[in-house]
């Protein structure tokens, strides 16, 4: 039998194009949450199925978790993008394509139980509920998973339905945000330079981003943005608000914190499926520099 627990806050949903394209699932049946739950092999919370059932997936207008140690985010809070719904087809189901297993399999992220929620640094950090002391049966915690720090555990909450009673107003931490399209870069600190992944099924080259913080200072460590593989660079250059982008033959392109949070989902997204071809076009739709 499941466990009862309070509603979520009212207006818990952003809607938006993206959220209703990339997150939001129909409402999950009982057959499906029954079959989720076999596949992960844990009961999910109560207050986790209950508000997926309202809206089975999304983007919450409140993004801000806050924390008593820092992380790769930031030194007292942690942001959200999305929450996974309860499915088994769609990129990020909870047994979709980009669900649970795959940052386990293909990320390395540790078995804990289940990951049901990303963050805006698109993989390099991520949300779970965390079973080991529970049983899959139990009432897992919330955790923060931080792949930029040996895959860092860091306790959130006792429960989910605490962690999204604790979510706030990413605004509360404007002035020290590490937001990517929110809050300004420390852009007299990012380096940038094409790397290759031995490790990407021979997707290839990318754009790695990395910004050195002072000590006080928070905000984004690193990020990737996957590249054509028939582009050639000719020059990349940190320059005014971003960083510049020169190829042969699609041309400039130009990463800021303006476009880096929907560029590098969409490319993650594409890298999942193993839609290459789709690179360019992402690039194009985001990031290309007119003339």
């Amino acid at each position: 039998m499941r466990r009862s627990n309070d509603c979520p806050p009212p207006v818990f949903w952003a809607d938006s194009e993206y959220a209703r394209t990339h997150y939001v699932l129909p409402p999950p049946s009982e057959a499906v949450i029954r079959r989720v739950e076999k596949t992960l092999g844990v009961v999910l919370p109560a207050s986790y199925v209950n508000l997926m059932r309202g809206q089975n997936g999304g983007i919450p207008r409140r993004t801000a978790f806050p924390t008593s140690v820092p992380t790769s985010w930031a030194d007292d809070h942690v942001a959200v993008h999305g929450l996974f719904g309860i499915g088994e087809t769609g990129t990020y189901a909870l047994c979709g394509e980009c669900g649970s297993r795959f940052w386990e399999t293909e990320w390395g992220y540790p078995a804990i139980g289940v990951y049901f929620a990303d963050c805006p640094l698109a993989g390099h950090d991520m949300v779970g509920l965390d079973y080991r002391s529970c049983g899959p049966a139990g009432e897992p915690s919330v955790v923060h998973v931080d792949q930029e720090r040996d895959y860092a555990i860091t306790h959130l909450s006792d429960s989910f339905a605490q962690f999204v009673d604790g979510l706030v107003d990413a605004a509360r931490f404007e002035k020290d945000s590490g937001s990517i399209d929110s809050a300004p870069w420390h852009i007299n600190a990012v380096s940038a330079e094409i790397r290759r992944d031995e490790k990407s099924g021979g997707l290839g080259q990318y754009l790695s981003l990395d910004q050195r913080l002072a000590k006080g200072e928070t905000g984004w460590t690193h990020m990737t943005f996957h590249l054509p593989n028939h582009w050639t660079v000719r020059r990349v250059v940190v320059e005014g608000d971003g960083v510049i982008i020169e190829t042969d033959p699609a041309g400039v392109f130009r990463v800021t914190r303006k476009n880096a949070g929907p560029l590098s989902f969409d490319l993650l997204e594409a890298e999942v499926v193993r839609e290459s071809g789709r690179f360019e076009e992402i690039w194009v739709r985001y990031a290309a520099v007119d003339g």
